[in-house]
């Protein structure tokens, strides 16, 4: 659990998965501490594989704005996501890395404006020089770099930040986060599609109370599948479970 810094009750807001915590710090730069962010505390290691997932809302592309940036300052020991200046794309850089440099990659159209998207930014479990980046954007595969990044150190680190960057003069990020979440471990494409659940769970409901419902009628006595039971409940579980296939295997 993080902590809201300089945010108050206005700061919760509807989200995706029920409230979003939106930040506004103005036109502040990240050395300015009276800004809006999240601070995730310092008491837990990351480093090597991992996988990052969060829901964003971006209101505006601000200047090298970071949806996360864990570090032990500028340039030091960082794992961060950060506009890349003011333009659609992400980067995912990491400095200090297992081969003892910094490595980056920046991925075309992984921000959107104005608009909810879920994003997710994975480290293969690949040894010094051998692990990829990858992104993910709404549960389908976006793009990744060459196979020769290093993962990062796993290490404490005493700035653990959403929304605020460890340089100070880069800009606070202006927007929303939801069920933001850090994996020990690359998750697969297929457990990306599961994270980013709005409609999983959705068609996954439907399908079951519609199937409760049918074995509920069939055994209150009737004992058969009569044109109630053919034409109503097998038709509506069937498209529900069709819907579920498609959103997973898509």
């Amino acid at each position: 659990d993080g902590t809201a810094v300089n945010a108050g009750g206005s700061s919760w807001v509807p989200g995706v998965m029920g409230n979003g915590l939106k930040i506004d710090s103005g036109t502040m730069a990240s050395s300015n501490s009276g800004g809006q962010y999240v601070d995730m505390g310092t008491n837990w290691t990351i480093g090597g594989s991992m996988s990052i997932s969060t829901w964003l809302y971006m209101d505006i592309f601000a200047n090298y704005a970071r949806v996360m940036d864990i570090g032990n300052g500028a340039d030091v020991d960082n794992i961060l996501i950060a506009q890349n200046g003011t333009t659609s794309k992400f980067q995912l850089s990491v400095k200090d890395t297992l081969g003892d440099n910094s490595e980056d990659h920046t991925q075309n159209g992984s921000a959107l404006l104005q608009q909810w998207f879920h994003l997710a930014v994975t480290v293969t479990n690949g040894d010094t020089n051998a692990a990829r980046y990858k992104f993910y954007l709404n549960g389908s595969f976006l793009g990744q770099s060459d196979t020769d990044k290093s993962p990062p150190i796993s290490k404490v680190r005493t700035n653990q930040w959403l929304g605020r960057s460890n340089w100070g003069n880069d800009a606070y990020m202006k927007g929303r986060f939801d069920d933001f979440r850090i994996y020990v471990g690359e998750l697969t494409p297929l457990e990306q599609k599961w994270v980013d659940y709005t409609v999983v769970p959705l068609a996954t409901i439907i399908f079951s109370i519609l199937v409760m419902f049918s074995f509920s009628y069939y055994f209150e006595g009737i004992f058969m599948f009569d044109e109630k039971f053919l034409l109503v409940y097998v038709p509506l579980a069937s498209i529900a479970l069709l819907i579920h296939a498609l959103y997973v295997y898509h």
